[in-house]
């Protein structure tokens, strides 16, 4: 019996006599609970619910439509624009146009023509001198300000309207003062 007592833990010491340690257990897992284990009475888990309108979406689904907006605005000026270049470019006689004089007559390119094509008065007149005239034709769009520059020459026949010289046609930034 003295031997069963040195097997055992005789009173919560070990056979040294050093308080014995015990290795903590944890409980028990719980099975998890289904539909078919579940008690009757007790009400399902709800899922977690993850709401449908986070703050970015709504920012990303309001600032998108806008922005494809404003992108359609700027390619309808730059068409308007490009348009009103074309229509007059193909005034301008080149150097290589033989042509010339059997199309045109300086009627069709004086300026009072000009504006008759453009469609409109310019929004600016930038020179004005002896020499030549300049005016300036905007459309603004929300990215861009598509400028379309006329340039008259004056006194070519003395006695004659100023007439269309070139056409230039600019994209400045809308955001430059």
């Amino acid at each position: 019996m003295h031997g069963a007592c040195r097997l055992q833990s005789c009173g919560g010491e070990s056979r040294l006599g050093e308080p014995l340690s015990l290795p903590l257990l944890s409980p028990p897992e719980e099975p998890a609970l289904t539909a078919e284990s579940q008690p009757a009475g007790t009400p399902e888990p709800q899922p977690k619910k993850t709401p449908l309108l986070f703050p970015s979406r709504i920012i990303l689904f309001t600032l998108l439509p806008i922005a494809i907006g404003a992108l359609v605005f700027d390619f309808g000026q730059r068409g308007k624009r490009q348009a009103v270049f074309d229509s007059v470019a193909k005034l301008i006689p080149t150097d290589t146009d033989t042509t010339l004089p059997a199309r045109f007559s300086d009627a069709d390119l004086a300026i009072e023509n000009i504006h008759k094509v453009i469609g409109r008065e310019p929004d600016q007149v930038l020179v004005d001198n002896k020499a030549e005239i300049q005016e300036l034709y905007s459309w603004r769009g929300v990215m861009y300000t598509y400028n379309l520059r006329v340039v008259y020459m004056k006194g070519v026949v003395l006695g004659t309207n100023p007439i269309v010289s070139g056409v230039y046609p600019e994209q400045v930034s809308a955001f430059t003062p």
